[in-house]
């Protein structure tokens, strides 16, 4: 399967092992059941992050609860590692309705069971890092060691919780049996997201022996065997009330908020100054930009990060590819990502791609289509200093070599 991986992402152009890991691991991150049966469908959701279909953490959700529902009805060699070259739509429309018939049932089911409230273990909402730091010495949980880690768990409102077992501060480490045995289970992590539903269930080992996202403790009711408790009465998600006063907005209330009169200020993280008509904006770990009326210039999608306009046009990066936007929301290169964009400059912008450079043209078009160079500097009265092969040449704004 790792060939597959690679040899799609090769075909992506994504060469460098480094990477690919880190298109991977972001994946992983963002989408945690693609764990599940050894990462068997990684190839479908690069493909889908590749073609724009996860382009926000709505769509990276939808994906993560799709694959645990295809995991949980049996349904996994159904499909190919490209989830047989369905689009994330084609597969959200497939099972809409038995993930809501599920979930109501499961809360049914659920409210049906008695249970003893306990098992020895202690259940802890964790409301900030600081909270979640003081567990960092007993697990390898990267939410009690790295402040971004947390924010990237609990963004959009996901609310964590820490299942604590009686005495899990000397239960000694032994493998065997993991990750599901006494030192497995002496710690447990639960995410729950805004809606209430299960994401991710970790084991003290965390990815470890596939502790996180396990086969055998990833349902709603496997995790309340192993607790004794009734989920949905105690994993509780964020009340309103809750996120006001955590300052917690989610990127879709972003628009409204700013349509009832709220500043800026009060709905993002950040808000830089204005540059030609338009303010990059922080909410939790995206960027978009507003204009002077307060309107987003990309109500339904959001950015990894995004750069001030200069010259009618703003650098914008999705899953460490970039491009330009113009100001109707509109990509400059419909047909290619860059692995780096820089600022225009008397109308032509450097790019770098495959550690090659040239030089983007406002039309979209390259300067020199034919010939990338070893290093380049911007336009400066009509021309542009470039290196090839150890030779350095001057460059006008035809693309002409002197």
């Amino acid at each position: 399967m790792r060939r597959y991986i690679k040899n799609f992402l090769r075909s992506r152009g994504v060469v460098e092992y480094s990477e690919q890991m880190i298109y991977m691991g972001s994946l992983k991150r963002d989408v945690p059941n693609l764990r599940l049966n050894n990462d068997r469908f990684m190839v479908a959701a690069l493909r889908m992050l590749f073609d724009g279909e996860l382009s926000n953490d709505e769509d990276k959700r939808s994906l993560n609860v799709i694959l645990k529902h295809i995991n949980n009805c049996g349904q996994v060699y159904n499909y190919n590692y490209n989830l047989n070259g369905l689009k994330l739509s084609e597969l959200s429309n497939k099972y809409i309705d038995e993930i809501k018939l599920n979930s109501e049932n499961d809360k049914e089911r659920s409210a049906k069971t008695k249970r003893c409230n306990g098992n020895g273990y202690k259940i802890i909402p964790i409301y900030s890092f600081e909270e979640a730091k003081q567990y960092s010495k007993y697990t390898e949980w990267c939410v009690t060691k790295e402040l971004d880690d947390f924010k990237d768990y609990t963004k959009c409102g996901n609310k964590l919780y820490f299942c604590l077992k009686d005495g899990f501060e000397q239960v000694q480490r032994n493998d065997d049996g993991a990750p599901l045995n006494e030192y497995g289970l002496s710690m447990l992590a639960v995410l729950v997201v805004y809606n209430g539903d299960l994401s991710i269930i970790s084991t003290r080992y965390n990815h470890e022996h596939n502790g996180e996202n396990n086969d055998n403790l990833i349902t709603v009711e496997q995790l309340e065997n192993v607790l004794d408790v009734n989920f949905y009465d105690i994993f509780k998600p964020y009340t309103t009330e809750e996120m006001d006063e955590l300052g917690i907005i989610l990127i879709n209330q972003a628009q409204s908020l700013l349509d009832s009169g709220k500043e800026p200020s009060e709905v993002f993280e950040t808000c830089y100054e204005f540059s030609e008509g338009f303010a990059v904006v922080f909410l939790n770990n995206k960027t978009n930009y507003i204009d002077t009326n307060h309107k987003l210039l990309l109500p339904n999608q959001w950015l990894d990060f995004c750069c001030n306009f200069k010259e009618g046009f703003g650098q914008v990066e999705i899953d460490h590819k970039w491009n330009f936007i113009n100001a109707n929301g509109e990509l400059l290169s419909q047909n290619q990502w860059f692995d780096t964009c820089f600022s225009f400059s008397e109308g032509f912008a450097v790019v770098r791609l495959n550690n090659k450079y040239n030089f983007l043209k406002t039309n979209g078009e390259l300067l020199s289509p034919n010939q990338w160079f070893d290093k380049i500097r911007d336009f400066e009265e009509g021309f542009a200093e470039v290196e090839l092969n150890n030779k350095r040449y001057k460059i006008n704004t035809k693309g002409e070599l002197l």
